[in-house]
């Protein structure tokens, strides 16, 4: 082999060992930061480990690049026990974000450790031992803090106040007073401050008033915290929110006091003159149960509920019908064909005049019932509005009232009601006719009477003569005696409306029956003997028979105790009317309960005027299982202070503000 043949060789051999040799150095450096990466992730997982076997939470982000094992970014401690081992740990994982140490007892130099995690975000360090000499180690990138149940006080304020990105912050059962608080005033980041209703003063206020912080929740310790209540009134536009020691919320400021939970225990303490004991149970007690409908608020008198046959969804396009013809041609398209709604209830409510009811008449009288029929859905009401003076349309309406389908039968009576109008018209727009009312009568009593007829169709029925006999009171008792009929049946009686929020059954004589006692009290207390002998029947149905069965909805008992309160609430509404009956009940009702009977209706026999059986009820309901018949009365009784207050000559000082007793002070 010639000389330059054999230094071409040569050259090729080195490269090729060169390569070789760069490849064994990478396959090593790659074997090397493999074994760092398991070395990591083992030391990570160890780690970790130990943390969660002294009782600690971690969590863990994404996984890392590179095959790197994923970072720590939050450690719950709150049920470790937390020791210089522990904190050694705490210590490696810098990109923590999340801390919770709530309950541990660090050193001193354990808090310049927990100061060093430069992401921390949220710290709570609830009933911990951190001091005022710690809290300026504290991170200065911290958003939420909490530093309930522990020992600082105002100095450590004026350092809090320089965290500037800090929008929760929790200092509630620490030594931190109203001076401490307006330290914090320069703090505007913060969105949400939970302290102590001690820390609340005049000056304090006006300091949180300045930083207006989105929401706060404020801890009452004692009482009710009315005086708190008041100096927070200034905080226009913050949710703030006193609770009774992280318990029950006592009242909002956005409320007025009498509309809140404290504000009906101090009516009810003032009022039956409860001792403190008494008192704080009662607090407790209204503050463990749901209120009654929903909230505190005196409730609303709202319109009887009005049963509607049927309803439609869907889009208002807008368009105009020009005729009656046109307006009966679109009553008169199959169901799915483009039927439009809102164009009927324009023209019905706009244009359909007494005029036009000849036509419609002709046209319900060639048109079957189908199911789904527009015209059998909207001419009922138009016929009982428009034509109820002409002999023809009366006519027609027994024969819709007879009619084979139940559906027409139901929409016919649904017709005299304010739900057949809802469709067109507000309550304030529609006006029922004398005429349609005197028609109506009779026939509906007939239809309640009527037992082979349909539940639902009795139930319309007798919800249509309550709403006639709350307009026309002549026919109050002639009504009154038809419910009554429909009580003494097998039951419950009752409506299925969504006009009542909060009930989807409302029982008729808890509608009815109270408001037509007040428009024929005479009438009402007629009743009353029939109703207490029904009562009487009940008794001795249930007599003996175990509570269990009361309440279970499988046990026919169960529908004979609910009887037993409809009437119970019937007999209740009628006394309302009559003292002397009504001081009667009480005792009856009082007795019941004290042979662990659901009572119930306790509330509307109650008044002013029975002072000795207003306290005889708060105290028997305290102990019972039926604290929402407590609730009831309770507001009530506010209710009474309400009223009277309503009735103070001007200028009168706040009844309730000046006979505040010292459980209500706060």
């Amino acid at each position: 082999m010639s000389v330059p043949n054999r230094r071409r060789w040569l050259v090729r051999l080195l490269l090729a060992l060169g390569v070789l040799a760069a490849v064994a150095v990478l396959l090593a450096t790659l074997s090397s930061r493999q074994s760092i990466r398991r070395a990591a992730l083992a030391k990570q997982q160890v780690a970790v480990e130990a943390l969660r076997q002294r009782g600690g939470t971690v969590l863990l982000g994404p996984p890392g690049s590179r095959g790197l094992p994923p970072d720590v970014i939050g450690v719950d401690l709150s049920r470790a026990v937390v020791d210089a081992e522990v904190m050694r740990t705490l210590g490696q994982y810098t990109l923590i974000q999340r801390l919770s140490l709530d309950g541990a007892r660090l050193q001193p130099q354990d808090w310049a450790l927990v100061g060093k995690l430069p992401q921390l975000q949220s710290l709570s360090l609830a009933r911990s031992n951190i001091t005022d000499a710690d809290v300026p180690v504290l991170p200065p990138g911290l958003t939420k803090l909490s530093l309930n149940g522990t020992a600082v006080t105002d100095k450590s304020m004026s350092h809090l106040a320089t965290i500037s990105g800090l929008i929760s912050l929790d200092i509630t059962d620490t030594a931190v007073t109203g001076e401490g608080l307006r330290l914090l005033e320069p703090l505007q980041s913060l969105q949400k401050l939970s302290i102590d209703d001690s820390c609340i003063t005049a000056s304090s206020a006006e300091s949180l008033r300045l930083m207006q912080p989105q929401s706060m929740e404020v801890a009452v310790s004692d009482g009710l915290g009315r005086s708190t209540y008041e100096l927070l009134s200034v905080c226009k536009g913050t949710d703030i929110r006193g609770h009774y020691r992280n318990e029950y919320t006592l009242w909002t400021t956005d409320s007025a006091w009498s509309d809140t939970l404290a504000g009906v225990v101090e009516a009810v303490v003032l009022e039956i003159g409860l001792d403190s004991q008494q008192a704080t149970e009662l607090q407790g007690a209204l503050g463990n149960q749901a209120p009654p409908l929903g909230s505190w608020a005196p409730p609303a008198r709202e319109p009887p509920p009005s049963l509607v046959a049927f309803s439609y969804s869907s889009r208002d396009s807008g368009a105009r019908l020009a005729s009656a013809g046109e307006f009966i041609r679109e009553l008169q398209k199959p169901r799915g064909s483009g039927f439009d709604y809102w164009a009927v209830c324009r023209f019905a409510k706009e244009k359909f005049k007494a005029g036009d009811v000849p036509q419609l008449l002709a046209a319900m009288r060639a048109t079957p019932y189908s199911r789904g029929d527009h015209l059998y859905h909207f001419g009922p009401f138009l016929l009982v509005h428009h034509g109820v003076d002409d002999p023809e349309v009366l006519a027609e309406l027994d024969r819709l009232l007879a009619h084979q389908e139940s559906f027409v039968r139901l929409n016919t009576i649904c017709a005299f009601a304010y739900g057949g109008a809802r469709p067109f018209y507000s309550r304030d727009e529609w006006t029922a006719s004398q005429a349609a009312d005197d028609f109506a009568v009779p026939r509906l009593v007939r239809i309640c009477h009527d037992r082979s007829e349909f539940k639902t169709l009795r139930e319309s029925a007798s919800m249509v003569l309550g709403e006639i006999a709350q307009r026309r009171p002549r026919y109050a008792a002639e009504v009154l005696s038809v419910l009554v009929d429909l009580l003494d049946e097998e039951g419950p009686w009752h409506y299925r409306s969504s006009y009542y929020r909060h009930s989807q059954t409302v029982h008729i004589l808890q509608v009815d029956i109270p408001r037509l006692a007040e428009l024929d009290a005479e009438a009402a207390l007629a009743v009353v003997p029939r109703l207490r002998q029904m009562l009487t029947m009940l008794d001795e149905q249930l007599a003996g028979a175990p509570a269990a069965s009361l309440l279970e909805a499988s046990s026919p008992n169960r529908a004979l105790h609910q009887r037993r309160i409809s009437l119970l609430a019937a007999l209740s509404a009628i006394a309302g009317q009559d003292s002397a009956l009504a001081h009667e009940l009480d005792l009856e009702y009082l007795t019941r309960m004290e042979d662990g009977q659901f009572a119930r209706a306790l509330a509307i026999l109650l008044s002013p005027a029975t002072p000795e059986a207003n306290r005889k009820a708060v105290l028997a309901l305290l102990p019972s299982a039926d604290q929402g018949e407590l609730g009831t009365l309770a507001k009530k009784i506010r209710d009474w202070q309400a009223a009277r207050q309503r009735a103070d000559e001007p200028g009168k000082h706040d009844r309730l503000h000046q006979q505040s007793p010292d459980h209500g002070s706060g």
